[in-house]
């Protein structure tokens, strides 16, 4: 799935994120991205309903244009904050600090899923360890929803 539909998936991700970003702006294509990328970690979930191969497929698919359309609107992002002189090192510190909350947890989702099998079973505790980490894209949605309207009136 990932060598057919998702490499279809990721070029479409990517066009699609440059285009918004010229259209649109990075903030407006960063919420986009965010949202895409909550939706399409929470849709895994729909695996434990239906584990059909077009479900796979289509789940599969969207987070692949998720993940590809939410990393250019980052990199656009974080690039915009750099100065000239100082890239390199710049983008350097800003990618491993967003990074770094995300690799710590992640170590801990077996510890959810394990918690939750009792009461949900093995399929309703991975669906709802989906669902949630989808939900972690509420806070920094809020926070750039946040940063556009501080902007919005700075101008």
């Amino acid at each position: 799935m990932r060598g057919s539909f998702g490499l279809i998936a990721t070029f479409l991700g990517i066009a699609a994120a440059g285009l918004s970003a010229v259209r649109l702006g990075l903030l407006p294509t960063l919420i986009a991205g965010l949202v895409l990328e909550g939706f399409g970690t929470a849709a895994f979930a729909l695996l434990s309903v239906n584990a059909s191969t077009a479900i796979f497929a289509s789940v599969m698919t969207l987070d692949t244009f998720a993940q590809s359309f939410a990393g250019v609107a980052l990199v656009t992002y974080m690039s915009s904050l750099t100065s000239l002189g100082y890239t390199a090192t710049q983008y350097a510190m800003l990618s491993s600090t967003y990074a770094l909350l995300g690799k710590f947890l992640k170590g801990f989702s077996g510890i959810a899923v394990e918690t939750l099998t009792p009461t949900h079973g093995l399929l309703g505790a991975y669906a709802t360890a989906f669902v949630a980490t989808g939900l972690t894209a509420v806070p920094p949605l809020l926070l750039l929803l946040l940063l556009w309207r501080l902007q919005r009136l700075r101008q």
